[in-house]
């Protein structure tokens, strides 16, 4: 079993953590499952308040615990990179579950490829009812959903892992700024980097939330080629509140608008596309107008009007003018054929 006095581990397993003690034990189950004595795993405690560091100290040396003050997911994937003693750091978050083989087939492929900074993989979802898809990249991300994992790579291959047994799994790898710039195609908790990639890109961001995953992964992009091993290493828990509470997205699409300001600034040749640059704009403003109007129906007339200043997609322009014009008393129906058949993210992506 992995403990937390190891000196020079192979992996750091690094886990934020923020009020989840509901989870955390299965989820830190899943990685003692697959762990070796080269793995230690980090619990960073973000200023929780539900017992979420019971949960840890109930796991002993098998984790080593950080508490820290309040301070968002940024500084919490930060602190677990500043501990970490492992060649390789690996990020999963709280909630979600690894698949057994996750962890020894990504350092297979780090190992396997040397000059790749960077691997993740596809995943699975699931809620409190079950199952949601035994594979959802492309559901999430809305590259993956149009094109597929190949296209977004500069080179695709069968990769024969020694670990499984000689099976042998679609790898993509190669350099993806130009296209993860433009739209994140990543999914945080399936990443392995190696630890260098965190001291040379810099730390992650604070102030944006879980965007400040997809501009730091930009910014690690331009230093290193990424793999991506197209089978499904986590099962992602989805939340009813993340599917239906508008909050999120009022709140969550400024802060990836910030994030690409600063990708944009930290690159302005990134301005070369930009009818692609457009189309983000306009699908973030035509979003954060559709969800507006269930609260502030001013706010989401100025959205809708922002959107314009950067072009018009027809179709995505009217069905938010129609419900920014409808009636408050007809919203609820709106709201349910929202989430019946618009993707849940990164439709832009």
């Amino acid at each position: 079993m992995p403990t937390s006095h190891l000196t020079s581990p192979l992996l750091t397993v690094a886990v934020p953590a923020y009020n989840g003690a509901e989870f955390l034990a299965s989820a830190l189950e899943s990685v003692l499952a697959q762990a070796t004595d080269d793995v230690e795993i980090i619990v960073v405690d973000d200023g929780s308040t539900d017992g979420t560091g019971d949960v840890i100290r109930q796991f002993g040396s098998r984790v080593r615990y950080i508490s820290q003050r309040n301070s968002g997911l940024a500084a919490a994937r930060n602190r677990g990179h500043m501990e970490a003693r492992g060649e390789f750091v690996a990020w999963f978050d709280c909630d979600d579950i690894c698949e057994p083989a996750r962890f020894a087939l990504e350092l297979e492929v780090l190992q396997r490829y040397p000059e790749i900074g960077l691997v993740s993989t596809g995943f699975s979802a699931f809620d409190d009812k079950g199952t949601i898809a035994e594979s959802f990249a492309d559901r999430y991300y809305g590259k993956i959903g149009r094109s597929g994992v190949g296209p977004l790579f500069e080179a695709s291959q069968p990769f024969e892992s020694a670990t499984m047994q000689g099976m042998s799994f679609p790898l993509h790898r190669g350099s993806v700024y130009r296209r993860l710039a433009l739209g994140n195609f990543i999914h945080p908790p399936t990443v392995m980097m190696r630890s260098e990639v965190w001291h040379k890109t810099g730390p992650l961001v604070t102030g944006l939330a879980s965007a400040t995953d997809w501009e730091f992964l930009v910014r690690a992009s331009r230093l290193y080629p990424f793999a991506y091993l197209d089978r499904p290493l986590l099962r992602y828990r989805r939340s009813r509140q993340q599917m239906t509470d508008d909050s999120n997205t009022l709140t969550n699409l400024p802060r990836e608008m910030r994030a690409f300001e600063l990708i944009l600034k930290a690159d302005p040749l990134l301005r070369e596309s930009s009818e692609q640059i457009r189309g983000l704009y306009r699908y973030w403003y035509v979003s954060l107008a559709t969800v507006a109007v269930s609260s502030d129906r001013l706010l989401a007339f100025r959205y809708l009007a922002a959107s314009l200043r950067h072009g018009c997609d027809v179709g995505s322009f009217l069905r938010a003018a129609i419900r920014v014009l409808t009636p408050a008393f007809l919203l609820p129906a709106f709201r349910w054929a929202r989430r019946a058949v618009v993707p849940l993210r990164n439709e832009s992506s």
